[in-house]
């Protein structure tokens, strides 16, 4: 993501309207958790480009990040008046409206995303992550086999890390071991995958954390 910034940095030197390197900079600045100044390149790419579907998707995401829920459900309601059919708006809506606590909504876009590209394994990710929060662990468990058999990125410990957590809500304590294990292989600084195996030993009667 770097290269990529530093690339649209060298545009934007050359060229200071080029709304489409605000764009794309400000997506490699949200990717690397750099939301504010990820913000700031996007409002400009709006402000120089405001028919962009791609620009009010990737705000959406990024104001779901600062809990700016309302304005993310706005954002990706406009990339869906300018593209009804894009599937990553739907899952920027759903992501804000999983956030709210509104699950059904976000199940009903996130399963739209599914729809309009059935071979992106993180639509069925952040499903499977909806359905955990209902306690629906086997939908989500049949979400991830999915998600994992896709085959697009073998490391995804998102997914072994949301697995766990499908089979710790189903008493399924050294599988869910199993699969916080994989994630912190994968992901060695993922603290929240330690945490989450902490407690799945704890319920497992084993107290070594």
């Amino acid at each position: 993501y770097q290269q990529a910034i530093d690339e649209y940095s060298r545009i934007i030197k050359l060229k200071p309207g080029d709304a489409e390197a605000y764009k794309w900079r400000g997506r490699g600045y949200a990717d690397l958790g750099q939301y504010k100044v990820g913000l700031l390149d996007l409002n400009f790419a709006i402000q120089k480009a405001p028919r962009d579907s791609d620009a009010y998707t990737y705000r959406s995401s990024v104001l779901t990040k600062f809990g700016r829920y309302d304005d993310a459900i706005q954002d990706a309601n406009k990339a869906l008046d300018l593209d009804k059919d894009k599937a990553i708006a739907y899952q920027a809506r759903g992501m804000a409206l999983d956030m709210k606590g509104d699950y059904q909504g976000a199940l009903a876009d996130l399963g739209r995303s599914i729809e309009l590209d059935l071979n992106e394994q993180g639509f069925y990710r952040l499903r499977a992550d909806v359905y955990n929060k209902q306690g629906k662990y086997d939908l989500a468990l049949t979400d991830l086999e999915t998600a994992m058999t896709l085959g697009q990125n073998l490391r995804y410990w998102q997914a072994y890390k949301t697995r766990g957590q499908s089979y710790f809500g189903k008493g399924q304590y050294a599988a869910a071991i199993a699969d916080f294990t994989m994630a912190l292989e994968i992901k060695p600084d993922y603290g929240a995958a330690y945490l989450a195996r902490g407690d799945a030993k704890e319920k497992a009667g084993d107290s070594d954390r």
